[in-house]
C-alpha cells in the first residue's frame, strides 16, 4: 500500500492538514502524520474521528531518533513518500533521504525570500538556513508552489519546472462568504476603515504600515487604523504609535479568531510583508469582498495577474510615496464604475480547498503511478 507521511511542526488544530487526512487519497493511498513537537490537540481530533495513523515526536536529538525509527518501519513495509510541511519537517526528510531511498515532496510553507532577509538581521543565522533551504529544495522529487513569488524564486534558484507543481494553500470558501459592498463616492469624507492582520514580526513590516498611515494623516485623510495580531514587536509599534501622535487613529486588537467579520467591516486591508509564501489574509480579504492594498508578495502577484480590480500592488518603497499609491488606489475603488461585477469564488476557485485536496491526490496519485 502507498503512504504519504504529512510531517508538522506543530501540534494544534488545523484545518487545512485535517481536511487533507480526512479526505484526501481515500482510493490512492494511506495518509499519515508526524509532527515534530509532541502529542497536540491535532492529535487528539484526528483519533476522535477514527483516524489513528499520527504519531508525535519531541523537537530533541531523542524525538529525531524516534522520527528515523518511524520512516525505516513504515518504508518496509509500504511504498513511502513524506510531505514536509515548511521549513524543519523539510530539514527532517532531507535526513531520510541521506540515509534511504525515501523521496520527499516540500510544501514550500517557507516565504520564498525569508532567509535572505533573515541574513540582513542575523547573519550567520541566515546563512545556515539559507544553505539548509537550498539543500532540500535540490533533493525533493516535487515542490508544492503555493503562489507566483514561490515559483519565481523557485525558478530562478533553477529548480527545473517539471519538480513544482502550482497548487495554492486552499480556504475553506463557507467560511467567508462574498458580499455585496457599498462603497463610498471618492468625494465622500467619511473615515476610511484601514486594517492590517498577521504576526507582529520584523519580516511583517506593520512599522511601515504605521509610517504611511501617519504620511496618510499628514494628507488630510480621515482614517482609522486598526493592528489584528501579536508579537514581539507589539510594545514597539505601540511606542511608534505614540511617538507619531496617532493614538487616536491606530487601535491594537491582539489576536483574534474572528478574521471573516473584522475584514468584512474593514474598507481596505493594508498588508506590507516583505515575502510570503502565500499570503492567507490576502485571499481570505477578496472572499469577504475586502479591497487589498500590498506590497508584491505571495498570492497578491496571482491576484494582480487576474485583474482583480479590488488589489492594488504598490511599488513604492517609502512611508510617503505608499500613501500617495493608497489614495490613487483608494480614488479608483470609491468611484461609481467599480461596482461589484468581479466574483473572487469564481476567479479564484483553484483556491477552494476542495480543489487543492483533489490536486494533491492527483500529484501523490501521479508519483506512486510513475514507480510502479
Amino acid at each position: 500500500m502507498a503512504i504519504v507521511v504529512h510531517v508538522i511542526d506543530f501540534s494544534g488544530r488545523n484545518q487545512w492538514i485535517e481536511k487533507h487526512l480526512e479526505f484526501g487519497g481515500k482510493d490512492y493511498f494511506k495518509q499519515y502524520l508526524v509532527s515534530i513537537s509532541g502529542y497536540g490537540e491535532i492529535h487528539g481530533y484526528l483519533n476522535s474521528i477514527g483516524l489513528k495513523n499520527n504519531y508525535s515526536v519531541r523537537r530533541n536529538l531523542l524525538g529525531l531518533l524516534q522520527f528515523i525509527l518511524l520512516m525505516f518501519k513504515f518504508s518496509r513495509r509500504d511504498d513511502l513518500v513524506i510531505y514536509a510541511h515548511g521549513h524543519l519537517p523539510s530539514i527532517y526528510a532531507l535526513l531520510i533521504k541521506s540515509f534511504t531511498s525515501v523521496d520527499y515532496v516540500i510544501c514550500h510553507h517557507q516565504q520564498p525570500k525569508y532567509f535572505e532577509y533573515l541574513k540582513r538581521q542575523f547573519k550567520f543565522k541566515g546563512m545556515v538556513h539559507y544553505k539548509l533551504w537550498g539543500l532540500y529544495l535540490e533533493k525533493a522529487i516535487l515542490i508544492q508552489s503555493l503562489s507566483l513569488e514561490t515559483l519565481h524564486k523557485l525558478q530562478d534558484l533553477g529548480i527545473p519546472n517539471d519538480r513544482i507543481r502550482e497548487i495554492p494553500f486552499g480556504l475553506d470558501f463557507s467560511r467567508f462568504g462574498n458580499q455585496t459592498r457599498r462603497f463610498f463616492s471618492k468625494n465622500t469624507y467619511a473615515s476610511i476603515k484601514i486594517v492590517s492582520i498577521g504576526r507582529l514580526v520584523w519580516e511583517k513590516r506593520f512599522d511601515l504600515g504605521v509610517l504611511a498611515v501617519s504620511e496618510l494623516v499628514k494628507l488630510g485623510i480621515p482614517l482609522t487604523y486598526t493592528i489584528v495580531g501579536d508579537g514581539p514587536l507589539r510594545i514597539t509599534l505601540m511606542g511608534l504609535v505614540k511617538n507619531l501622535d496617532l493614538e487616536d487613529s491606530v487601535t491594537f486588537l491582539g489576536w483574534r479568531d474572528d478574521i471573516p467579520d473584522i475584514l468584512r467591516n474593514a474598507d481596505i486591508l493594508l498588508n506590507l510583508s516583505q515575502t510570503e509564501s502565500y499570503g492567507q489574509v490576502l485571499m481570505e480579504a477578496r472572499l469577504t469582498g475586502t479591497p487589498v492594498f500590498t506590497s508584491g508578495v505571495g498570492v497578491a502577484l496571482d491576484m494582480e495577474e487576474a485583474n482583480d480590480p479590488y488589489v492594488y500592488v504598490f511599488k513604492s518603497a517609502t512611508p510617503k510615496d505608499i500613501a500617495h499609491e493608497f489614495v490613487a488606489f483608494k480614488n479608483s475603488l470609491f468611484a461609481n464604475h467599480v461596482g461589484n461585477s468581479f466574483d473572487s469564488t469564481v476567479t479564484y476557485n483553484s483556491h477552494n480547498l476542495e480543489s487543492v485536496i483533489s490536486a494533491t491526490n492527483v500529484m501523490f496519485d501521479n508519483y506512486f503511478k510513475a514507480r510502479l
